[in-house]
């Protein structure tokens, strides 16, 4: 059955809503642990961007997709992860990195201009994977 329109956008604002306490909680970890912990940009990244994904997988699984609920939890908190950690290590993360160490833009900045980027995908690859739709 295929996706309604109004569907995506139910699901799309629920996610963005989701995405934003994510967000949240990447961007403060990550000022935290480079700001004020004075971890390395690169280390920092990486743990703030998983702690986030942990964070929205939950919020997401119990409250976006909790009609698609199809798997058993950690298949679907797997599934959450490879998906966000494709978006999220394969988009957000590298360019982190490149405009942060390369071009030189504040890492806070250059993790909102990732982050931003990242989202549509993220949203589509567990709209239709993750969470995908099945025939009854």
């Amino acid at each position: 059955m295929a996706t309604s329109v109004h569907e995506y956008i139910r699901r799309g604002w629920k996610f963005g809503l989701v995405g934003t306490s994510g967000f949240v909680v990447n961007q403060g970890g990550l000022m935290l642990l480079v700001g004020l912990c004075g971890l390395p940009t690169w280390l920092g990244g990486i743990i703030a961007i998983e702690v986030s994904i942990i964070a929205n997988w939950f919020v997401n699984d119990i409250w976006t997709w909790r009609d698609r609920r199809k798997d058993i939890w950690y298949i679907r908190m797997v599934k959450y992860n490879i998906v966000a950690g494709i978006t999220a290590f394969g988009v957000n993360y590298p360019i982190l990195i490149l405009l942060s160490e390369v071009v030189e833009i504040n890492y806070a900045l250059a993790n909102i201009i990732g982050i931003a980027m990242a989202a549509t995908m993220n949203f589509l690859l567990n709209h239709h994977w993750t969470y995908k739709e099945v025939a009854d």
